[in-house]
């Protein structure tokens, strides 16, 4: 994917992004469709270590808006490998997947998800 600095097969779901549902239908197109989206994105990791609730978080952002957030585990988890990529390269994306956002009959509606595809030590040199 292009534009990637780190890659990876394992799925790694955002957190906080229920909060995003507005966010995610623009980035989609704007419409809900019966059988939702899967939509390939490119995301950026943010860390915050201002963040008052947690210095160790990481903000994802998709096309320079928040979607949500790595969860506490997975912060920890690639938080120094995010902190090496930021020093080499000035940021961190990997390949992301929007999925969900379905409306059906009868007020059947879902949330829309965002998955990263990032992996232990499969980062890229930019």
């Amino acid at each position: 994917m292009t534009g990637v600095t780190l890659s990876g097969a394992e799925e790694v779901h955002v957190v906080g992004d229920a909060i995003h549902q507005d966010v995610l239908l623009e980035l989609t197109g704007g419409r809900r469709h019966y059988g939702g989206v899967r939509m390939d994105a490119v995301a950026h990791l943010v860390p915050e270590p201002a963040n008052a609730d947690d210095p160790a978080a990481v903000a994802v952002t998709i096309e320079d808006r928040r979607v949500g957030y790595l969860s506490r585990s997975d912060a920890a988890r690639y938080g120094p490998e995010i902190a090496e990529a930021v020093k080499r390269s000035g940021e961190v994306s990997c390949g992301a997947t929007i999925v969900g956002g379905w409306e059906r009959e009868h007020g059947d509606i879902g949330y829309f998800g965002v998955r990263l595809h990032l992996g232990p030590h499969h980062w890229k040199m930019s």
